[in-house]
């Protein structure tokens, strides 16, 4: 008699490619209401390419689907979703040598940033039909720092800035959670028209620089992948960025007027597909005499 299809997953635990390798190792698997949920820091997986070539470019975690199958002829007729399942000599060394085993690898951020489940629906003639759920949980979470730019980064990364490389040379910031307030003699700073965004007018401009706390290849996402970094709903990245940065991944620049935010303090969500959105406050305080 066939054994009747019993699906179950777990990690590879030593996959070949060493991305996947190292991308397993960060990741952790539970059932929860009869889903499989994989638990990942997102920000700190690896790209690379598919042991299957034509399957492309992404952080993937390979699973050891068991279907509970053990007759040495388990993979005839077998489908998964429709699709004959194919499974080597290689895939059964990595699943303990035993039968009725094959590896699924997961594009896991493809399922993230459009909150998707895997839905593996196995049929065999004779041994019947079941249904695998898989669940993601991203656990990398923005942490944004702020600090203050100095005038020669500034200058370096546009010349013309030279007002916003004064201001920034006579002020501080400082910390409170999420709340960040900058210390500055309004009375000593200068103002200027944007060159950038000339219909806000003239005002005390800063240039701050924020770093958002992740690190990962594709941190800041893109418009192709809809999974680009926003800073209040809009792409956070300017032409300064490379700059103002240093080069560093997770490294963006906030521009506030000063001398409005004195007066209403500002408050900026940074958000991404895939990521908790998070909020921080900008504050300023009038050191003048």
């Amino acid at each position: 008699m066939e054994t009747k299809l019993v699906l179950k997953a777990a990690l590879v635990k030593e996959p070949t490619q060493k991305e996947a390798a190292l991308n397993n190792s960060k990741a952790s698997l539970r059932e929860e209401g009869g889903c499989v949920v994989i638990t990942v820091p997102l920000d700190e997986l690896e790209f690379c390419d598919s042991k299957e070539p034509d399957h492309g470019y992404h952080r993937w975690i390979w699973l050891d689907i068991d279907t509970g199958l053990r007759a040495v002829d388990w993979l005839d007729g077998l489908t998964v979703n429709g699709l004959d399942i194919e499974a080597g000599e290689e895939d059964k060394k990595l699943c303990g040598n035993e039968e009725g085993h094959f590896i699924l690898c997961i594009p896991v951020e493809a399922y993230i940033r459009k909150n998707r489940v895997c839905s593996l629906s196995i049929r065999k003639e004779g041994a019947g039909e079941a249904v695998l759920d898989i669940s993601f949980e991203n656990t990398s979470e923005f942490s944004p720092d702020l600090f203050i730019l100095d005038g020669e980064t500034i200058l370096k990364a546009e010349p013309r800035a030279q007002v916003p490389a004064h201001n920034n040379s006579l002020s501080t910031i400082s910390r409170d959670g999420n709340v960040f307030t900058i210390t500055t003699p309004l009375k000593e700073l200068k103002q200027v028209t944007s060159v950038v965004n000339p219909q806000f007018g003239s005002h005390s401009w800063m240039w701050i620089g924020l770093d958002v706390g992740l690190r990962g290849e594709d941190w800041n996402g893109s418009d192709e992948n809809k999974d680009a970094l926003e800073l209040n709903g809009k792409p956070a990245l300017d032409r300064y960025t490379p700059i103002l940065g240093g080069g560093k991944n997770g490294h963006i620049t906030v521009y506030p007027q000063a001398d409005a935010v004195a007066l209403e303090p500002k408050v900026f969500t940074i958000s991404k597909a895939g990521y908790k959105p998070v909020s921080f406050t900008i504050k300023v305080i009038d050191s003048s005499n």
